[in-house]
């Protein structure tokens, strides 16, 4: 619970997936798991994983740029 006050406090601002709160949720998120020692697929070359607009489009609708997922939570 600590760290959900955390990741969705004032400072890591909340929810919103602004460029600089979600950064910071992120290496917070990275650090756990980390300390967890779990690594990220050997596939990939870090945590984090493509995710082409074409697929994001199909699925969501609408004109979405590419995006990064956790590859280790997702």
């Amino acid at each position: 619970m600590k760290n959900l006050y955390v990741i969705a406090s004032h400072e890591m601002e909340g929810r919103d997936m602004q460029e600089a709160g979600r950064r910071k949720r992120e290496n917070i998120l990275f650090n756990f798991i980390k300390d967890l020692g779990i690594s990220y697929s050997k596939n990939l070359a870090s945590y984090y994983q493509k995710v082409p607009s074409s697929y994001m489009n199909k699925r969501g609708g609408g004109s979405l740029p590419d995006s990064e997922k956790h590859s280790c939570l997702y």
